[in-house]
This record gives C-alpha cells, sequence and structure tokens, in this order.
C-alpha cells in the first residue's frame, strides 16, 4: 500500500500450508548482462488495475497477467514506436537498478481515454516517465511542455553539485503530484544535492522542489538525498522522506555546519513540497548512517488508545516511532553520549539520539569473543588485529 506497511490481511495462506505452495508461472524479462558490474534485479512488483507492473534494469516495464504470468504489454522508450518508427529517447541504454514503479489514476476516468490510469517510472539517466496502465503507451502530454512528451528530467533543473543524477527507486504518488528522488554520489566532497522534486501527474509541470542543504552552503557539501523508498499518506496529503548523509559520507571535516534535513525523516506536503515536521536520527554522520527505507506507515495502540503512527528503522537497529501528524516520538528519546572522534580537523556530536522503546532488533556491539575464524589461528589473528585498533562501542 501507499503507506509501505508491508502487512497483508489475507488470510489463505498460514504457517501451517505455506510449504505446500507451488509455483504457478516463471516470467523471464531476459534483462541481465553479464559484467564486471553485472546488473541487480532489486524490484519489488506492485499489483494494481488488475495487473501486475514492474521495471528492469534495462529501463523497460512489464504488465503481466497475475494469475498467469503472461505479458499484457512491455514499456521501452528506447525501442522504435510503433506509430513514429522513432524512440522515446536517444542514447545508449544504461543499466541501472530499478526498485519499482509507482500508479496514478484519475477520480473520474473515461475508459476510452487515454492516460487516466498512469504507471510512473524513474531511470538512471534522471528520467521519470508517465505510462498508460492499459495499453504501456508513452503519455505524450506529461513533459510536453518541457519539450520532451512522455517524460520529466532532472537534467532540465540545477543540481548543485557534481555526480550522478540517477533516480533508482519508485516515485511516489500523492494526490496529483508525482514526488520523485535522486541518487548522489556521495563519496565526493560536493556531490549533487538530494533535491526532491514534485510534478504534476498530468501535465509534469514542475510544483516544487526540496533542497536538504542549507542554502549558503550548497558549495561545500551534497548528498543527504533519498536513494531508498517513499512512503505517503493520501488523507493528510504528506510524503515521508528517509534522507542519507550528506558528503562525504565519512568525513565531516568540510561540513562542520548543522544540516538538521540530513539523515533526517522528513514530512513533506504532497500539494507544494513544505515541510511539516522532521526528525533527524543522526547528527554529524561520520558513518554513512543514512535512512535505507520508508517509514511503515499504521496504527498502533498506545496507552489504550489508536495511534497512527510513522515506524522508522535504522541502519543501527532502532526503530523510531512518530506521530504521524507532528513527528512527535510516542515513545521517550533519550540521547546517548557519543565517542569524540581523533580527527583533528573534525568534531563528532557529543550525543545522538536513542528510543527508549521499542528495543534495538539488531546486536549494536562487537566483543573480540564475537570474532570469527576457520581455525584457532584465524580467530587469534583477528584478535590480534581486533586489540591493535580503537573501538569505544555504538558511533
Amino acid at each position: 500500500d501507499p503507506g509501505g506497511s508491508q502487512y497483508s490481511s489475507l488470510n489463505q495462506l498460514t504457517p501451517d500450508n505455506v510449504a505446500g505452495l507451488e509455483v504457478a508461472w516463471i516470467h523471464r524479462s531476459g534483462d541481465f548482462k553479464l559484467n564486471p558490474f553485472g546488473t541487480s534485479l532489486q524490484v519489488v512488483p506492485i499489483k494494481v488495475n488488475g495487473l501486475l507492473y514492474y521495471c528492469t534494469p534495462f529501463n523497460r516495464v512489464f504488465a503481466l497477467d497475475p494469475a498467469t504470468g503472461a505479458e499484457r504489454w512491455v514499456f521501452d522508450p528506447h525501442a522504435p514506436d510503433p506509430e513514429t518508427g522513432e524512440p522515446l529517447i536517444d542514447g545508449e541504454r544504461l543499466s541501472g537498478t530499478c526498485r519499482g514503479v509507482a500508479y496514478w489514476q484519475a477520480n473520474e476516468a473515461a475508459p476510452d481515454q487515454l492516460c487516466q490510469k498512469r504507471i510512473f517510472k524513474a531511470d538512471r539517466g534522471g528520467n521519470l516517465w508517465a505510462i498508460d496502465a492499459d495499453t504501456g503507451r508513452a503519455c505524450l502530454d506529461f513533459g510536453a511542455g518541457a519539450g520532451h512528451p512522455g517524460r520529466v528530467t532532472n537534467a532540465d533543473y540545477e543540481m548543485y553539485g557534481e555526480g550522478f543524477v540517477g533516480m533508482p527507486s519508485p516515485p511516489a504518488v500523492v494526490g496529483d503530484t508525482v514526488v520523485g528522488a535522486v541518487a548522489s554520489n556521495d563519496g565526493v566532497q560536493d556531490a549533487n544535492d538530494g533535491i526532491v522534486r514534485g510534478w504534476d501527474v498530468r501535465s509534469g509541470e514542475l510544483k516544487w522542489a526540496f533542497n536538504p542543504i542549507p542554502e549558503d552552503r550548497r558549495d561545500q557539501t551534497g548528498a543527504a538525498n533519498v536513494w531508498s523508498t517513499m512512503s505517503a499518506d493520501a488523507e493528510r496529503k504528506l510524503v515521508f522522506l528517509p534522507m542519507t548523509s550528506p558528503s562525504t559520507d565519512y568525513y565531516g571535516g568540510s561540513r562542520r555546519f548543522p544540516i538538521p534535513y540530513a539523515n533526517a525523516l522528513m514530512a513533506l506536503n504532497g500539494d507544494t513540497g513544505e515541510i511539516a515536521w522532521h526528525f533527524q536520527t543522526v547528527r554529524h554522520d561520520l558513518f554513512d548512517y543514512d535512512l535505507v527505507g520508508h517509514p511503515l506507515l499504521v496504527t498502533i495502540q498506545r496507552d489504550g488508545r489508536a495511534r497512527e503512527v510513522a515506524i522508522l528503522q535504522t541502519k543501527m537497529g532502532w526503530l523510531f516511532v512518530l506521530d504521524r501528524d507532528t513527528g512527535e516520538p510516542v515513545w521517550p528519546i533519550e540521547e546517548m553520549a557519543a565517542p569524540a572522534t581523533n580527527i583533528p580537523e573534525d568534531q563528532a556530536a557529543s550525543t545522538q539520539p536513542v528510543p527508549t522503546l521499542p528495543v534495538a532488533f539488531a546486536s549494536q556491539r562487537i566483543g573480540r569473543e564475537d570474532l570469527f575464524g576457520l581455525t584457532p589461528l584465524d580467530r587469534a589473528w583477528c584478535r590480534s588485529a581486533f586489540d591493535s585498533m580503537r573501538y569505544e562501542g555504538l558511533y
């Protein structure tokens, strides 16, 4: 669902019968290349409009019959168009991760009119495509005003830095806005800023842009982008952005100033891009502790009443449970003392926020007794190396 809850009420499958499942069908896109970098199929298909939709590393979208796996249509912007004989986009076909697509449907859709139901798909080139969900044809009204019918592109806008501006993760749809985020190379100091943009679902006209980097610091750092998935609350018209670390990700000496929207969960108004609230999980990140996934928008019971919350998971093993309207923590947040860095030109944050509940879902400390080796000699070597290093726990 748009809130990314990962929950289904379907009850035909149970722990007792799941082992009896058998393969009903297999679909192979053929989009695979064996090279030093390989291709990676990370996509999560969506089932909507009576079909199953997924994208491939070679910039194609497949619509399948969910019962049989039969192809209904294939969208390929690099292939000749059936009517014009020309591809929708020129240039080399770039392989890259595509984690999913998004769906939009008009409130009063005319059954015989094209593009009243749309699939949105982003690509490595920084393009966001609009596709008719029934036929697989490009929606040529989308982006037409910018001179490239069928798509909008980040190449039309300033990115305030260097590096790639691909869009590996699915866009999010909030009302009549489609929201897209870019990847960043956070290993370079002045990476492109992690700008998130909202476009009109019909025309592709830019409605808003959110830049997490302070305006007067955009030539000193970048990133703080959304490389993972977003979730959306249609009722509140909110889109939730899990932001990453600023660049460079393991060294902060060149960015010793507040960047409150980095490593933060941002709740933005989908119509305007205005900030409803935000919550920062790591201050002055020196560990690449970027947020790795969307918050789960669910309802929980707390103190005898229902609470609508956003549950955010982190690399550190924490779950931050935040009120969906305000961003206030449902359980108290404590400050944990964090070790100082020994790099002279940098300064680590003295404390980091820690939720009192729920308890951590992953181990957060390693001891020399935990180190693995196939033989006693291997283990002894690992422990000797460990003893020579500085280790003070998390952070």
